[in-house]
């Protein structure tokens, strides 16, 4: 009931407001990208992905939160009605982490809003922690989010961490 439901979205405002706190890992980026985008599969139903994900981008962040944001805006893609979605890794001073859809995009009120905590589209679907602990996630390490959209287009959520070397284990 309305009960539980207010217990669960507690217990996720706390893990989001203590993500800054969590230990960084050195985590090699692109295998993440590889196993996560390979176990939402089931999740996001007939939504085609794709990946370029390559070895070797290391950045110092936690590994077990990267995995929930990503599976997050692959959720998100989804439920935006994407058909496709293109999840990218790129590097040199700075690893990129982007997801692409092209699904309903977002009004530019809503995509100057959206990393608000508890600001959400979704109704009872949603509560609004995705993108918020996503750009928790990024600041915690010295990164960024960004969010790029058109409505009726699709959407670009990019993250940047500052790259690490791969002896830096």
């Amino acid at each position: 009931g309305a009960g539980e439901r207010c217990s669960q979205l507690i217990r996720r405002m706390l893990g989001v407001a203590r993500q800054p706190h969590a230990r960084p890992e050195h985590v090699e980026v692109g295998s993440v990208v590889r196993s996560v985008c390979s176990q939402a599969r089931g999740v996001l139903g007939g939504v085609e992905v794709a990946q370029c994900s390559p070895p070797g981008l290391w950045a110092d962040v936690d590994q077990a939160a990267l995995e929930s944001m990503l599976l997050n805006l692959l959720i998100n893609a989804r439920d935006a009605n994407a058909r496709r979605i293109e999840v990218q890794v790129s590097g040199g001073d700075r690893v990129v982490l982007s997801v692409t859809d092209d699904g309903d995009g977002m009004t530019e009120e809503v995509r100057r809003h959206c990393v608000r905590p508890l600001f959400t589209t979704k109704g009872e679907r949603g509560t609004g922690l995705g993108l918020f602990g996503a750009a928790r996630l990024a600041d915690s390490v010295g990164g960024c989010l960004r969010v790029a959209s058109t409505l009726g287009a699709g959407t670009t959520i990019t993250l940047e961490f500052p790259c690490q070397s791969e002896s830096s284990v």
